[in-house]
């Protein structure tokens, strides 16, 4: 029986199921190895670093991806609250994204001691090698039902008029134009109610809107 593995997106078979991290460098003939550091992609989108004579049973489920660096050390970063190894002093947007396991919609954002927050712009690279640990999380896309129609948002509030821009198209326009939005199926902290003009609310997946345009003339 073969067992298949995935080494820097190139597919190779072994016929043994337990392989040390020597002998996954030297699948995908990374040479010298001495010079090279070999990550596991967990099941559970958690990275974790293989030494030479270390053994990774390809057995277990999950366990079939890795990712090789010509490196002589690791770099740390924290994604979501998980620390993370990296062989590289390098990561992109791209890479985080993959692995926090994100959606079309998903954003990442990069945690700023003493400055706001800065949004990650697609294939943007972060150094790792700056003074203390860099912070990374993610802003997942949540869909929720407008009018009966599914809706996926980027964000975790929603203010009246970007409401009104997802249930209609294109909204009524004219003084005589009175709207009403309602909501249930919230988070914890607004389960229900009303949404009026100049305000938000904060949303969550599954969350549930009800918006009617009323013509007064």
């Amino acid at each position: 029986m073969g067992y298949t593995l995935l080494i820097d997106d190139q597919t190779y078979q072994s016929d043994d199921p337990v392989l040390t991290g020597r002998q996954l460098l030297q699948f995908a003939g990374r040479t010298p190895v001495e010079e090279h550091v070999v990550l596991y992609f967990g099941e559970r989108r958690q990275l974790e670093d293989i030494d030479l004579e270390e053994t990774v049973n390809l057995q277990e489920p999950g366990r079939e991806k890795f990712v090789t660096f010509r490196s002589d050390r690791l770099f740390n970063f924290e994604l979501d609250g998980e620390r993370q190894p990296w062989g590289a002093d390098l990561i992109s947007e791209s890479v985080l994204r993959h692995i926090a396991g994100l959606g079309e919609h998903g954003r990442v954002w990069l945690e700023r001691r003493d400055q706001e927050d800065r949004l990650l712009q697609p294939g943007e690279e972060v150094s790792l090698n700056p003074q203390g640990l860099e912070r990374f999380y993610t802003e997942r896309a949540v869909t929720i039902i407008v009018n009966g129609r599914r809706k996926s948002v980027d964000q975790t509030t929603l203010t009246f008029d970007e409401l009104l821009a997802l249930a209609f198209d294109p909204v009524p326009d004219g003084p005589n134009w009175c709207f009403t939005a309602t909501y249930r199926n919230g988070p914890t902290s607004n389960p229900e109610g009303t949404l009026v003009e100049g305000k938000s609310v904060r949303i969550k997946d599954g969350m549930v809107f009800n918006v009617t345009a009323t013509d007064k003339s």
